[in-house]
């Protein structure tokens, strides 16, 4: 999830624009929301107004850009930032219900060192006594640096083995 700015909103925005552009290897996707509009908590005839873009760079980098940010009325709690798509890694970039000032760009830049993921961390089960029980562990390589190649151990007290990926191959 990439959120520039999550809020509620409760009216349309002046209008949502995007643009693409640049060459390989340095393209860009820009997505601008122009005025968007949030009267949710406030008796304020004239509604809270945001102005915003999300760049999305061929290197894996993502620019927030923040022009106009104007709280009218009673201010409506937002958070900015990125998740993955497991919804358990994410990257805040403001703190819950503070707003986010005028005129200021935020670059969240993708980290350039291996990254591997092991997903859900723990697993946990009973069996009956003589049965054989076969848990898949998946470890993905979220990083950019080639192949991976891991040594692993078991330490348990359990008869346990590894085996390849085709489940046959110890």
């Amino acid at each position: 999830m990439i959120a520039p700015y999550w809020t509620e909103s409760h009216g349309s925005p002046n209008y949502v624009r995007y643009r693409r552009g640049g060459a390989a290897p340095n393209r860009w996707f820009v997505m601008e929301w122009n005025r968007q509009r949030s009267d949710c908590c406030s008796a304020d005839p004239i509604a809270d107004e945001f102005t915003f873009q999300a760049v999305l760079l061929e290197n894996g980098d993502i620019l927030f850009q923040y022009q106009d940010m104007r709280i009218y009325g009673t201010y409506s709690c937002q958070m900015s930032g990125i998740e993955d798509s497991t919804g358990i890694n994410g990257l805040s970039i403001t703190n819950f219900c503070f707003p986010v000032a005028d005129h200021q760009a935020i670059r969240i830049t993708r980290p350039r060192q291996p990254c591997v993921r092991i997903f859900p961390r723990h697993y946990g089960a009973f069996i009956r006594p003589g049965e054989v029980s076969q848990t898949e562990i998946p470890i993905r390589n979220i990083g950019e640096l080639g192949t991976d190649t891991y040594d692993l151990v078991l330490n348990t007290s359990w008869t346990a083995g590894l085996f390849q990926a085709d489940g046959v191959t110890p």
